[in-house]
This record gives C-alpha cells, sequence and structure tokens, in this order.
C-alpha cells in the first residue's frame, strides 16, 4: 500500500460473476504466489495501473480458475522474456541495480504454480508494461465452509477475496540503520510478508495509526525516539493490544532480553540473526490463523523445492570453478552473494556462511582463501546431497 500510495497508482479489481462464491485451493501457495507477482507489477510500475482480473475458464470437465495481473509498466524486451522464469534472472543488471531483488521471484512462482497443477506464463511490451497469466485447477466447494484440512482452505468470503486471498501477514519494521532496513525488508518479502519500514520510534507509532500491523520489529538504539520508549507507548496505547513487538538488538549481553521484555516488547531477537530466525519468531506471534500453517508451510515448500535448489546450487558451483580458473574476482564475489542469499532463504546455514566468506574474500582479493572456501563449499554441497538423498530435508543439519 505505501509504495501504491507513493507512486499514484490506480489498482483494479476485475472478478468474473461466473465464478462460483466458494472455491477449493492450496490458500499458502495461492498467496505467495500472488504476493511475488503483484509485488514485481509494483516495483516496476512508475505510473498508470496495475489490474487485477480473475475468471473461470477451461472446459466443464478441466475447470480453471485464470488470474491476470497486468500492469502499465517498463515492460519486457522479447529477447528477455522467454528467460523470466529461470533463476536469479532480471531484464538486466542495470534492472538489479536500480530495483533491487534476487531474481528468484517468478522462478518460485512457477514452481508453486507447478505443484498446484497449474499453468503460468508471461506477455510483455517493453516500455508498455507486463501481464503474468496463471491457471489452477478450479474445485467448487459445495454448500458451507469446512474447517482447514491439509492445507487446503475454502475461500468462505465474497467472491473477490475467495479468489485473491491476498493479505499477507503485516510487518513493520523499525530500524534506522539503512543497509538493515534492507537486508531485514528482503528477508521477510521472501518469506511472503507484507512490510513497511520507518526510521524511528516516532515514525513507528505514526505508522501504527495510518496502517494495521500483526509485528513491530523494533530497534532498540535509535535517534529522536528510541525502542524502549516507542515499547512502552505501544503498549500503554489500548487499541494496540494485539500487535507483539519483537525487539531487535545488537547486545548479547546478560540482561538485555529482561530490559526489552520489561519495556513492553512481546519477544527479542538478536542481531545478526539468520532469515528463517527472523521468520520462526514472527510466525510464533501472528495471530492464530495465520500461525498454524505457516511454519509448516514453509517446512513443505522447502521439501517440494529442495531437489531444484540442489541443481541450481550444482550449477552455481560449476560457475564458480569458472569464474576461479579465470581469476574473476568480481564474478566470485557475486555468486558468492547470490548462493548466500539462495542458501540462507533455504535455511542452508553452512554454506550461507561459506559463501558470505568466499564474497568477503574475493572483495579483498585473497585468492588463495578463496580456493579453500570453494573447496569447503563443494564438500558442505556433497554432503547435503547425500543427506538429502537419504532422509526427509526437514531434518537437514546444515
Amino acid at each position: 500500500e505505501p509504495l501504491l500510495q507513493a507512486k499514484g497508482l490506480k489498482v483494479q479489481l476485475n472478478v468474473d460473476e461466473e465464478l462460483p462464491e466458494m472455491i477449493y485451493l492450496d490458500q499458502a501457495k495461492m498467496q505467495q504466489i500472488l504476493s511475488n507477482v503483484l509485488s514485481n507489477a509494483v516495483k516496476f510500475t512508475h505510473q498508470g495501473s496495475v489490474t487485477i482480473e480473475a475468471c473461470k475458464s477451461g472446459s466443464p470437465d478441466d475447470p480453471r480458475l485464470a488470474v491476470a495481473v497486468k500492469d502499465t509498466g517498463i515492460g519486457i524486451s522479447s529477447e528477455e522474456l522467454p528467460e523470466i522464469f529461470a533463476p536469479f534472472t532480471q531484464a538486466d543488471s542495470s534492472t538489479t541495480r536500480k530495483y533491487g531483488g534476487t531474481g528468484l521471484g517468478l522462478y518460485i512462482c512457477q514452481k508453486l504454480v507447478n505443484l498446484m497443477e497449474g499453468t503460468i506464463r508471461a506477455e510483455s511490451q517493453f516500455g508498455i508494461g507486463t501481464t503474468i497469466y496463471i491457471e489452477i485447477p478450479l474445485q467448487e466447494a459445495a454448500g458451507t465452509a469446512e474447517p482447514n484440512h491439509g492445507g487446503i482452505s475454502p475461500a468462505a468470503q465474497t467472491a473477490d477475496n475467495a479468489v485473491l486471498n491476498f493479505d499477507p501477514a503485516r510487518i513493520l519494521v523499525t530500524e534506522d540503520n539503512l543497509l538493515n532496513q534492507k537486508i531485514v525488508s528482503q528477508m521477510l518479502h521472501n518469506y511472503g510478508f507484507y512490510c513497511r519500514v520507518v526510521s524511528n520510534g516516532l515514525e513507528c507509532l505514526n505508522a501504527l495509526h495510518q496502517e494495521s500491523f500483526d509485528v513491530v520489529l523494533l530497534d532498540m538504539q535509535m535517534p529522536v525516539m528510541d525502542g524502549y520508549e516507542t515499547a512502552g507507548i505501544i503498549r500503554q496505547d489500548a487499541s494496540l493490544n494485539h500487535v507483539a513487538v519483537i525487539a531487535m538488538t545488537a547486545n548479547s549481553m546478560v540482561g538485555d532480553r529482561e530490559k526489552c521484555l520489561a519495556s513492553g516488547c512481546t519477544d527479542y531477537i538478536s542481531k545478526p540473526f539468520k532469515a528463517r530466525e527472523l521468520a520462526e519468531i514472527i510466525t510464533q506471534h501472528l495471530p492464530q490463523q495465520n500461525r498454524d500453517t505457516a511454519l509448516e508451510n514453509d517446512r513443505l515448500l522447502i521439501n517440494e523445492l529442495m531437489p531444484e535448489l540442489l541443481e541450481m546450487l550444482g550449477e552455481m558451483l560449476e560457475s564458480l570453478y569458472a569464474s576461479w580458473r579465470k581469476k574473476d574476482l568480481p564474478g566470485l564475489q557475486s555468486l558468492g552473494h547470490d548462493i548466500k542469499g539462495t542458501a540462507g532463504m533455504y535455511g542452508l546455514a553452512a554454506i550461507s556462511q561459506l559463501a558470505g566468506k568466499l564474497e568477503k574474500a574475493a572483495r579483498e582479493h585473497d585468492f588463495q582463501k578463496i580456493t579453500s572456501i570453494i573447496g569447503d563449499l563443494e564438500e558442505k554441497y556433497a554432503q547435503i546431497r547425500v543427506q538429502f538423498l537419504g532422509q526427509n530435508a526437514n531434518s537437514l543439519k546444515v
């Protein structure tokens, strides 16, 4: 919403009246798909509109839910269009520098759509806009919606909400360090959360009275109004009793956690933290309807994507060797950064940490250390492949 408002974009929702009022769909997967697609549409559109259309398609024997997300953004060239569902793909390097992101969003969407036995495709004209078309099997829910079973949720709302259940958990990040803002925002985005970023406690309080949030991530050392004072004011406001306040602090001394909790914080996480650690602590404090399936869906998604992830990491290691043979330090640094983010997002902590060390060594032109780290990466990758083939990925010790 803030980015939409800042850009002045018009949002249109068109839902065909022929769609049934209640349908069965995998709510978690559909929410993640729409979150990624809509995020891209808003990110790459500077003026005009984003339109979401939903209708019934297919044959009577094979009905489909068809969703189209259209934007009037920068568009994609015909040469680049066939590659947009590949991992780490954006139109070109200047796009990555200007707009940020990992280039994994549409790749993940394609994997999720495939798991739902659906299809996803794109049409685009450079400088005019892009349309993403999604089709999944349509199963009408007969009668009253029943309780959730196996992660498949009947959409027992109005037609608009049933089709487009785009309601991710809402997180307010309060952090004055610009780099930390970007890192935490990316972590949250990768896990499908909506987030808004503010720079101090006063801005946090203003934001809480402008929008509804489930969780506040609160840095405790900030200018204007620090986290301790901010947490105390939040707890004095009865209208904000439902909001969980999670302290973020670089201090890890005895008594820090108690001090944060005494000020009014609900919980505490110490910097530096991993993306999975942040997602887990947030999930613990989400409203009950979001909390029940969030972590289980995350684990199932990681299991489902693990074969593709391992294949992708193998290809990236081959690229590392190629860059190593050429002594291409910028290439090694870039690949280290990509592997660090991807492995961290899927909980492969050891690989993520090694890739971070590789990125640092390449930045410092320490070729001897680079050689050693690449060997360690290959060994850890081989261990994880063997482990995954032999047991459930939920128990991976990485």
